[in-house]
C-alpha cells in the first residue's frame, strides 16, 4: 500500500512505540522514495488501529499484521484524525497525572 501511492502523497504513522528498527526502516524508505515521504509520530494511550485516507477514517479491530489469519471487522468512522489525536493526548495526560499521584502517595 505504501509503495502504490502517487508521488507527493505523504504518510504519517502514529505509534506508541517507535523502535530503532522502525527508525532505520523509515530512513531507508525516505531515502529510496524522497517524493513520497513518510514520518512516524507518537500516539500515546491508543491501542486501536486507525487508517485515515484524506478525510475518511477507518477503525480496525485487530492488528493488520494478522490480516487474513482470523476474522475481524473494520468500519468506516465519522471522526477526524485531530479528534483521535486529542483523545490520545488526553489519555496520556491522565495516565501521567495518575502516575504522579501514585508517586506522591508513597
Amino acid at each position: 500500500m505504501m509503495l502504490k501511492r502517487e508521488k507527493g502523497v505523504s504518510v504519517t504513522i502514529y505509534t506508541y512505540d517507535k523502535s530503532k528498527v522502525l527508525e532505520l526502516d523509515l530512513a531507508t524508505y525516505n531515502e529510496q522514495y524522497p517524493d513520497s515521504p513518510m514520518q512516524v509520530l507518537p500516539s500515546y494511550g491508543m491501542h486501536d488501529r486507525f487508517l485515515f485516507i484524506d478525510d475518511t477514517a477507518y477503525h480496525f479491530g485487530a492488528s493488520l499484521k494478522d490480516l487474513g489469519k482470523n476474522t475481524f471487522f473494520f468500519t468506516q468512522e465519522d471522526f477526524t484524525l485531530d479528534e483521535v489525536l486529542k483523545e490520545s493526548q488526553k489519555i496520556q495526560a491522565e495516565k501521567e497525572s495518575l502516575a504522579l499521584q501514585d508517586d506522591n502517595a508513597d
